[in-house]
């Protein structure tokens, strides 16, 4: 994307193509990884809207888990989207954090066990080293 902006533009290799080609390769490799994050964003992202939605609705199967986020995210942010509950909830599942019944209904430990079970996450970390910096 960037390199096709930079040739709308004008902008054309000099005499150092070398450069060039290096520069474009940095270019398609922040690319990827802006696009790369992103979707790891999205996907942490469906991971809370399900804890969520359980949290505040009870107990749902996938099925009806899946049309509560839909819903949710399109009363909230006016967008429609096909979620993907099946990846969220297999995440909840790995961490403990959702179990399904006999009948197949999932239901989530109450959030306060759910911090505990993820634990201090980077971004506290790094808040933390910070204040401990800032006070004397």
């Amino acid at each position: 994307m960037v390199c096709e902006v930079m040739q709308k533009r004008g902008i054309q290799p000099g005499e150092h193509s070398s450069d060039w080609a290096e520069f474009l390769m940095l270019c398609k490799r922040v690319e990827y990884t802006i696009r790369a994050w992103y979707l790891l964003q999205f996907e942490d992202l469906m991971v809370i809207i399900s804890y969520f939605v359980l949290m505040e609705q009870g107990e749902a199967t996938r099925k009806d888990l899946d049309s509560r986020c839909e819903l949710l995210i399109k009363e909230e942010f006016g967008e429609s989207c096909n979620f993907d509950v099946d990846d969220a909830v297999q995440k909840l599942e790995k961490l403990s954090i959702v179990a399904p019944d006999t009948s197949g209904r999932y239901s989530c430990v109450g959030l306060n066990h759910a911090n505990e079970i993820i634990g201090i996450t980077t971004e506290e970390l790094v808040l933390k080293a910070k204040q401990g910096a800032s006070t004397p």
